[in-house]
């Protein structure tokens, strides 16, 4: 940790510097862009990811995705090779490296740091440092085996949530620990998703409701309710469909305790505090209620 914090006082300098250039009349866009690129690098790097949108600006866009663009546009525009890099050079790869574990592209992270650490003393120990967390991480994101079965598969995916985890718990930096925390969540939801092609709805549902409790403070939680409310709408309209094909009554089955159960997920991502989680949740309420006055009134 102290490491990383090291690191972003490295950054500092080239905030400064290309600041200092706009400020002195040399008012070319790009260098200004960059720069302040940079400082919102700064700012977000504090950021938990996990748990909040703050990584997006005012448009909705990735400030990490930004930064790494301009900055990697600057690189190309200097045109130098890494034995020809000078003190800039090396902490404007530090920053490039940093856009880049942000956006979990872990192996291109690595390179980025392994260059860095080739620098200067005061950034060559935390860019080794990061990279060694980074060999770790990206071969927890290798791709899935194309060739394993299906139960080889949900084993191998049991195997990475477990390993990430275990990393998420091991991590001392706060940043990396974060970073963790999202892929163990991606990995779930992938499970999820799995299970429902693979073994039905009623597997899905358990699995999504062991994930909603898992990641309660997560900043997709609202999704992950709307998602879950999803799989209990189609199990809805399943049960309504098998009970007209076969000319049996609703009653007894369990087509009103998953409208409830939908209906409740949505009604608990209703309130979340992002309009777009508000305004969807809200809609699905609004097409449940409808879909369900339907089959009371024999319209489906």
């Amino acid at each position: 940790m102290r490491d990383r914090a090291r690191a972003r006082i490295c950054l500092l300098p080239l905030v400064s510097s290309l600041a200092a250039g706009c400020a002195h009349g040399q008012s070319d866009p790009p260098l200004l862009g960059l720069s302040v690129s940079i400082s919102d690098l700064q700012l977000h790097l504090r950021d938990d990811p996990y748990r909040s949108f703050n990584q997006l600006d005012g448009d909705g866009q990735n400030v990490f995705a930004v930064a790494r663009w301009k900055i990697e546009r600057f690189q190309r525009e200097r045109g130098l090779l890494p034995d020809g890099w000078q003190l800039e050079d090396y902490v404007l790869e530090l920053a490039h490296a940093r856009t880049l574990e942000r956006l979990h592209l872990y192996r291109q992270a690595i390179d980025a740091y392994e260059r860095v650490a080739q620098g200067p003393a005061p950034m060559a120990a935390p860019a080794r440092s990061s990279a060694q967390t980074l060999q770790r991480f990206a071969a927890l994101a290798r791709p899935l085996p194309a060739d394993a079965s299906p139960d080889e598969i949900l084993a191998e995916i049991d195997r990475r949530i477990a390993a990430w985890t275990e990393a998420a718990e091991q991590m001392t930096d706060p940043g990396y620990a974060s970073l963790a925390r999202e892929e163990v969540e991606g990995w779930e939801r992938l499970r999820v998703h799995f299970l429902a092609r693979e073994r039905g709805l009623g597997d899905a549902i358990d699995a999504y409701e062991q994930l909603v409790r898992h990641h309660a403070e997560s900043k997709l939680h609202p999704r992950h309710l709307i998602e879950l409310g999803d799989l209990h709408a189609e199990e809805v309209r399943d049960i309504v469909l098998w009970a007209r094909a076969q000319q049996e009554a609703l009653e007894g089955t369990a087509f009103e305790s998953h409208f409830d159960s939908a209906l409740a997920a949505y009604e608990l991502a209703s309130e979340a505090p992002l309009p777009m989680f508000r305004e969807e949740a809200q809609s699905r309420i609004q097409a449940l209620l409808a879909y369900h006055d339907g089959v009371m009134n024999g319209v489906y």
